[in-house]
């Protein structure tokens, strides 16, 4: 995920694990409330992600999210904790928040589609 710095200058990028709600159409992930991606989220609410490994070197693409905290609810952390459940410790003190997108860019078998 991509979001911008504090001061809006420069793009900064980091690894997080996403869960994504069919219901609310959102990619959801977590982190710790003291992050400096939370301080990011907070200064400018645009971002960009990737997800890599869909079929066959297939990956997905959106370059124009919202991002914002949210409070998950039984359904969406039950979606999270089964895509990771090794995170548990983590996901039960960590801060959630949803990308929201209207579109992606998916490439499968070399071919890109909107």
């Amino acid at each position: 995920m991509a979001t911008l710095t504090e001061d809006g200058s420069a793009p900064d990028v980091r690894i997080v694990l996403g869960a994504y709600d069919k219901q609310s159409q959102q990619m959801l992930f977590m982190t710790s409330a003291k992050s400096q991606k939370v301080a990011e989220i907070a200064a400018h609410s645009q971002a960009a992600f990737a997800i890599p490994q869909l079929g066959k070197g297939g990956f997905a693409r959106v370059r124009t999210a919202s991002v914002k905290s949210i409070d998950p609810s039984e359904a969406q952390l039950a979606l999270y904790r089964g895509k990771y459940p090794q995170n548990a410790q983590y996901a039960a003190t960590g801060s959630f928040y949803a990308l929201s997108f209207k579109q992606a860019d998916v490439t499968l078998d070399g071919a890109t589609s909107t």
